[in-house]
């Protein structure tokens, strides 16, 4: 309040157009006359007005020789209300005397004037409500400006947010718009790969069935061929008992025209019949000198004979074989020929046995086994049980090679690693265990036999590797045919090619004898039926690692197949059907080149993940 009062004062008054200005109502004290001049004017009521106010301000008593001066005081904040007169005069007047006393005059009590609202409190009240009223409107104004303020930025801002919604509408449309091309892309790819893929199977599946026609015609074809074979033969035989009924008849007439000269030649026949005694103690002494019949005596493979077909290394190398076989033999048979050692060796072929036959394809299980084995090897006491027990499992591998590898091929792989593994702790086991094969497979050596004119026709495939078995189906003894021959022959390279390709230190049959095999090969061996079986079961266990290792000179030897070895065999297989069916996979094999694609079988799992996932 006191600041509004000094405002007031240092400006006009709105309502008075006359007189002089207020500023002199700011001094501490003045003459009443100057305050009605001020407050009056001139005129008639200014003259009231100070004859008024003159007692009010403190006029000169009677008897006094001066006058009085008057004090102004502006109103405190504290104060009360301008518009009250009480508060103007009783707690605190803005007119005092000389001597502070609350608005009490010091000359006497004050006159009924006083009390009366003063001029100076209607100014301030009147200044006071127009600032506030001025105050307010200035507000108002103030209040009116911001809300215009905020609704014109409200404004931009809405229309900044309109103009980021559309932009984010037009990229959410383009984006869509995107995805959409892009999925009709996606769509249209799976599409065309579908149908490419659709397409390949039906060329495969019309493939398939091309070769399963033309397997299903060869086989007809070799059947009535067999038919008519057998046929033939049958005819032969009967033609042959034929004759020799007519030879023994006639044999029997000659014998009884010839029955005297018979008696005449008694004498010669005594003679004939004590040479041919003498003939048979000959025979037998040269059969006591001969090896034991553990040991039986082995020609040697060639010879220098030219109807062997092999190099002169293939030859040494399986005469080395072949002693070694014959000495573990001959150590072994005194194991074998003492009856008190039989439950000894009964126990010690069920441990080999057992070991080989749950050997599976997993690391953990070849690792496992192979293990087994050599403490089973190395467990024994003495040379000659070594010998039984390596050349005991050396056989049952052999077994299983003719048994479970001829059905799965890539059964050789897990086989072949369980046999580097024991051959790497114990080399000797290696040597026999090739010795076995080139037993039962004389293409491991490589060696093929040639028919001599004039030779038993059963020496000559017994020499090829034939065997003589029972037959499934009449249980009579008979010889092999040539399917069975190839089968149990393509097994037993299987195994070797899985060997010589093992990765394995201390391998002690590595990819080595395999290179020197597949030469031997290309070398001697006459194009057959049984020997291009040999190259490509070989060649698809082993090729993708000797071509790794090898390079160029796989590649050579490839082309020394299809160019010499090849053609040789087509030439032979025009009137063969089984040739030509072997030769045109070992064609295929060489010109797509399969030694490119890792064989199946050979990277093994760690564990079998089947014990973990059963219910």
């Amino acid at each position: 309040m006191g600041e509004v009062a000094k405002q007031l004062f240092a400006s006009p008054p709105p309502h008075h157009d006359h007189g002089p200005p207020l500023a002199a109502l700011g001094a501490s004290s003045f003459p009443a006359a100057a305050l009605d001049f001020g407050l009056g004017g001139s005129g008639a009521g200014g003259a009231a007005t100070a004859a008024a106010a003159a007692p009010l301000f403190g006029a000169a008593s009677p008897g006094s020789g001066h006058k009085r001066a008057a004090t102004f005081r502006v109103p405190s904040d504290d104060e009360g209300d301008d518009d009250d007169p009480a508060a103007g005069w009783g707690g605190g007047s803005l007119l005092t005397g000389g001597q502070p006393g609350g608005g009490r005059w010091s000359g006497g009590a004050p006159s009924a004037a006083v009390h009366a609202r003063h001029p100076v409190q209607a100014v301030l009240a009147a200044r006071t409500k127009q600032l506030q009223a001025g105050a307010l409107l200035m507000a108002e104004a103030q209040q009116q400006r911001l809300h215009r303020q905020i609704a014109a930025v409200e404004e931009q801002l809405a229309g900044q947010l309109a103009e980021v919604q559309q932009q984010l509408a037009h990229k959410r449309a383009r984006a869509a718009a995107a995805d959409e091309e892009s999925r009709k892309q996606r769509s249209a790819e799976r599409s065309r790969r579908l149908a490419e893929a659709q397409r390949a199977q039906a060329v495969l599946e019309q493939a398939q069935a091309s070769a399963l026609q033309e397997v299903q015609r060869q086989q007809e074809e070799e059947r009535r061929r067999r038919e008519a074979e057998a046929a033939r033969l049958r005819q032969q035989q009967e033609e042959e008992r034929r004759r020799k009924e007519a030879e023994a008849a006639a044999a029997a007439a000659k014998a009884a025209a010839e029955a005297a000269k018979a008696r005449d030649e008694a004498a010669a026949a005594a003679a004939a019949a004590a040479a041919h005694q003498q003939q048979q103690r000959a025979a037998a002494a040269q059969q006591a000198s001969a090896p034991p019949s553990g040991s039986p005596a082995r020609p040697p493979p060639g010879g220098g004979d030219p109807h062997v077909k092999a190099t002169p290394g293939a030859l040494a190398e399986a005469e080395r074989l072949a002693a070694k076989l014959a000495a573990a033999e001959a150590a072994a048979a005194e194991i074998t020929s003492r009856p008190e050692l039989k439950a000894a060796r009964r126990a010690l072929e069920k441990q080999i046995t057992m070991a080989v036959s749950q050997i599976s394809g997993t690391q953990q299980q070849v690792q496992a086994k192979a293990a087994q084995l050599i403490g089973v090897l190395r467990g024994v006491s003495s040379p000659q049980q070594a010998a039984l027990a390596q050349l005991t499992l050396a056989a049952r591998v052999v077994s299983q090679c003719e048994g479970q590898v001829a059905k799965i091929g890539s059964f050789a792989f897990p086989l072949a690693y369980v046999c580097v593994g024991v051959g790497a702790a114990l080399p000797e086991f290696m040597d026999l265990l090739l010795a076995k094969l080139q037993q039962a497979c004389p293409l491991l050596v490589p060696r093929y036999a040639m028919y001599t004119p004039g030779s038993p026709v059963e020496d000559w495939y017994a020499a090829l590797g034939y065997r003589d078995i029972d037959d499934p189906k009449t249980g009579e003894r008979r010889r092999e045919t040539q399917d069975e021959l190839v089968s149990r022959l393509s097994a037993m390279v299987l195994l070797f090619g899985a060997i010589v390709q093992t990765e394995a230190p201390g391998n002690p049959a590595g990819l080595a004898h395999g290179w020197a095999w597949l030469a031997r090969c290309l070398n001697a061996l006459p194009p057959t039926r049984p020997s291009a079986a040999a190259l490509m079961s070989f060649l698809s266990h082993a090729g993708f690692r000797m071509a790794a290792v090898y390079g160029r000179q796989f590649g050579k030897a490839m082309a020394q197949l299809a160019g010499h070895w090849l053609p040789a065999l087509e030439a032979k297989a025009a009137k063969d059907a089984d040739l030509r069916a072997v030769g045109t996979r070992l064609a295929v094999y060489v010109s797509a080149r399969g030694h490119a694609k890792e064989p199946e079988g050979r990277t093994l799992k760690k564990v079998d993940e089947s014990s973990y996932t059963r219910a």
